[in-house]
């Protein structure tokens, strides 16, 4: 009996596929239409502050002197608040080819093999993330979640690559009654390396001299 209707079925279940290949393609071109609004206001924006059209051009291309920051936020798991790492583009330009790269010291010290090299069971607890190109002022979660308690402390060496060059950041995070208190430095990488950014929250953990030990 079944056979009868397999032609209607044949026929139905063509609908349904090319209604859901329709509605991908959908929300595709509205993800894509949403970032390209939000680059016609930035430029919008650059030119106003007489940046020259040759300038604002090259840095569309290339990424200029954008960076991106990640951040941790916080979600709900069956009633938990657990928090997830999230990049954010916080420059003026799309960033191009990004891939983010993050790991715990604590977590791998003392772990390596004798000659310095990281053995395979470490090379686990790195995680790799291409996020692909990120708009301005766009972003991308970097998957895993982590638990913190109440006075607990973790840290993140984070390396971040992509099209107009390489960053690393120490993000440092700890919990105190029930709030995130943050840290957070970016060096560039590579010739003339140096800081363009560094956050300490207010009642972030410093030694005697109200330093923070970033090690």
């Amino acid at each position: 009996m079944l056979n009868n209707y397999l032609p209607q079925i044949l026929i139905f279940a063509g609908v349904m596929l090319t209604f859901l290949g329709g509605l991908i393609s959908f929300t595709r071109d509205a993800e894509t239409q949403k970032e390209n609004k939000t680059l016609v206001i930035e430029n919008k924006r650059l030119l106003e502050s007489n940046l020259s059209l040759s300038e604002l051009i090259k840095n569309n291309l290339t990424g200029g002197d954008s960076y991106g920051v990640v951040s941790p936020l916080a979600i709900l798991d069956n009633n938990k608040e657990v928090y997830f790492l999230y990049f954010e583009n916080k420059g003026d330009f799309p960033l191009y080819d990004v891939i983010i790269k993050y790991w715990n010291p604590d977590v791998i010290k003392g772990k390596a093999d004798p000659d310095g090299k990281a053995s395979t069971e470490v090379l686990k607890y790195y995680k790799t993330v291409n996020c692909g190109n990120i708009p301005p002022k766009g972003g991308q979660a970097l998957g895993s979640t982590f638990d913190l308690s109440d006075g607990e402390f973790v840290k993140f060496n984070i390396s971040i690559n992509a099209k107009n060059g390489s960053f690393s950041q120490l993000l440092r995070v700890t919990k105190k009654d029930g709030k995130l208190s943050i840290a957070k430095r970016i060096n560039t990488i590579g010739e003339g390396s140096r800081i363009i950014l560094e956050e300490v929250g207010l009642d972030f953990p410093k030694d005697a001299n109200g330093q923070l030990d970033w090690k």
